[in-house]
């Protein structure tokens, strides 16, 4: 190890200068794993293997039909949750899925919301809402309205 590179390794870092570490080395990634379009059968016969690999993993999941999104949700036990729902009344009505894990739990809520709104699946009961977001529309859209009468005056 050169000289330089020993001072900058034993020196005491900010917590930001930390976060910054962590994130360039990878550290701070909100998905850990993930699969995608796994054939929904597949969990009736590796059962075994699928909660093994996932057992208490918590994450996002897409229930897919014909490869088209019909359900997203969130679990904190994503190989029960999943399975569960060859049996309930989602069942027969998807035939693939994808799940993806995620290191910071508290996130689920907000990205299986992001999720079904930008998807907007058919097996949803409801979509929810974006409650601490600010909807910027009717700014954006009242500005747009200003500048239009704005260009209006200059070319009148």
């Amino acid at each position: 190890m050169k000289e330089g590179e020993k001072n900058l390794r034993s020196r005491k870092l900010t917590p930001g200068q930390k976060a910054a570490a962590t994130r360039r080395r990878g550290g701070g990634r909100l998905i850990q794993a993930y699969a995608e379009d796994l054939p929904g059968t597949s969990l009736e016969v590796f059962w075994k293997e699928f909660r093994g690999l996932l057992r208490g993993k918590s994450g996002i999941y897409v229930l897919l039909k014909s490869g088209v999104p019909h359900y997203v949700g969130q679990a904190s036990n994503l190989p029960y949750r999943i399975r569960h729902h060859l049996n309930d009344r989602l069942k027969g009505k998807w035939d693939a899925f994808s799940f993806y894990v995620v290191a910071r739990t508290r996130y689920l809520t907000d990205l299986e919301t992001l999720l079904s709104r930008i998807i907007n699946p058919r097996g949803a009961r409801s979509i929810g809402r974006l409650r601490a977001a600010n909807n910027l529309k009717k700014e954006f859209v009242s500005d747009l309205k200003r500048y239009a009468g704005a260009l209006k005056d200059l070319s009148g």
